[in-house]
């Protein structure tokens, strides 16, 4: 009788060590800083995934390589839906077939990483984006990076996974948008 309930109760505990895997939306969130141009003239957004492995890191826990994270499949449109309603409110028209500007973003890394063995109880963050502006025969070109190192008691949910990785996606655009050479050459100075 004790031989099964034993058992029974291992099961479970090593089931707990089991993270599974999760898919995170992206909601990027960009705030332009005080004093930012006012421009006119018309824009287009190009976003490339430019990442060499489209999975984020792994959860951790007893079985980490199942448990990865990845972003979920409309990510390139929703980041650059953002970076467009940014260049709208600075007085841009987004026009994809005769733009005066020609705006293109690199997602290079975004990585997820927590210490090695079953118990999780910090989560690295780090991500780089680079832009590409183009203007006739005027180019300009910046690369942004954000990095996080968060302790937690436990493995994060989806939700806080969620939060974590727009929070360290946020921090790389906004430093771009931050950027006064990049507002410069927006502004056409």
């Amino acid at each position: 009788m004790r031989m099964p309930l034993l058992l029974l109760l291992m099961s479970l505990l090593m089931a707990g060590c089991a993270l599974s895997p999760q898919q995170v939306a992206l909601s990027p969130k960009i705030d332009l800083p005080s004093g930012a141009p006012y421009a006119r003239g018309s824009v287009s957004v190009t976003l490339f995934d430019e990442r060499s492995n489209k999975v984020i890191g792994t959860r951790g826990g007893a079985y980490a390589k199942s448990s990865t994270l990845t972003l979920k499949d409309d990510f390139p449109r929703t980041l650059a839906r953002e970076v467009e309603r940014t260049l709208q409110s600075m007085g841009f028209e987004v026009d994809d077939q005769n733009p005066l500007i020609r705006f293109n973003l690199y997602l290079d890394r975004l990585s997820y990483q927590v210490p090695e063995g079953t118990y999780v109880s910090q989560v690295d963050l780090s991500a780089a984006v680079r832009a590409e502006l183009l203007r006739g025969n005027q180019r300009f070109q910046g690369r942004y990076e954000a990095q996080s190192q968060n302790r937690v008691v436990s493995a994060p949910d989806e939700e806080k996974n969620s939060a974590l990785i727009n929070e360290v996606v946020n921090t790389a655009l906004n430093r771009l948008f931050s950027d006064r050479s990049l507002l410069d050459f927006l502004a056409g100075s």
